[in-house]
């Protein structure tokens, strides 16, 4: 998935490792310029590929833009048509994450089926 989605780039991104990481609650993912890694939230192994896709495009922009300046998002709108529709997708699960609880027991088992329905890619797990 990484080799696919840096292909993507005009000038292909060298990272020495992705890992998928449990540690990481408060980010989706994280790039260290220090050891060319790429470390992703385990939950994303849960996401549609497409939201999977723009997170590690996200990661990689980074090996060329360490800020998220103007820079940055040119490029990684540049290579990620989906990047948009993949933030709000977050947002919404994290939205979700913070209020499961407070949500009435209708609502959730709703949305637990709802589930099922979001996972356009048969809920294979991602070989990253």
């Amino acid at each position: 998935l990484v080799r696919h989605v840096a292909e993507r780039f005009p000038k292909r991104p060298n990272v020495d490792a992705v890992q998928f990481v449990t540690t990481q609650q408060a980010r989706w993912g994280s790039y260290s310029s220090a050891t060319r890694t790429i470390r992703l939230n385990a939950a994303l192994r849960a996401m549609p590929r497409w939201v999977l896709e723009a997170v590690v495009a996200h990661e990689l922009t980074h090996v060329f833009h360490l800020d998220h300046g103007p820079g940055f998002w040119r490029l990684l709108r540049q290579v990620e048509p989906n990047v948009d529709r993949a933030d709000a997708f977050l947002a919404g699960v994290s939205w979700l994450g913070h209020h499961w609880e407070k949500l009435p027991p209708v609502e959730r088992a709703l949305l637990t089926r709802a589930h099922a329905y979001l996972d356009d890619d048969g809920g294979s797990e991602p070989n990253v």
